[in-house]
């Protein structure tokens, strides 16, 4: 089982087996920048909050923790983790930010109509 935490210990999503032949697979939305930790855990273990709420994903795929769990204080396994080598893949997607307006571009278009406003008005001055 995967979990993954924030940098306040703040539980964020946990997964079991939805990788397929028992391997978890969080998946998520956009994340933060900053700094994220990841527990692997045997498939009966918990994260342990610290108000000692214990959130547990056995075989459930990518849950949120309960608002009730707190922040991490430890992980608890039923047994030993397999102490041999795991491998951990990180896909990220950019997201393109809208680049907001200037805030003086407005006072430019309202100038800009303003002048052709007062030259239209002296072509009319002029012509009676």
């Amino acid at each position: 089982m995967l979990m993954l935490f924030d940098s306040s210990g703040a539980g964020i999503l946990a997964d079991d087996d939805s990788g397929g032949n028992f391997n978890p697979e969080i998946v998520s939305g956009p994340l933060m920048a900053g700094f994220y930790l990841i527990g692997i855990l045997d498939f009966s273990g918990g994260a342990v909050g610290s108000n000692g709420n214990l959130w547990s994903a056995g075989f459930s795929s990518n849950s949120s923790a309960p608002d009730s769990f707190g922040s991490l204080a430890f992980l608890d396994n039923t047994s030993i983790v397999d102490p041999g080598s795991y491998t951990i893949n990180l896909s990220t997607t950019t997201v393109a930010t809208p680049i907001p307006l200037p805030a003086g571009f407005p006072l430019v278009l309202t100038g800009l109509g303003s002048l052709a406003w007062l030259r239209r008005r002296k072509m009319k001055a002029a012509q009676a």
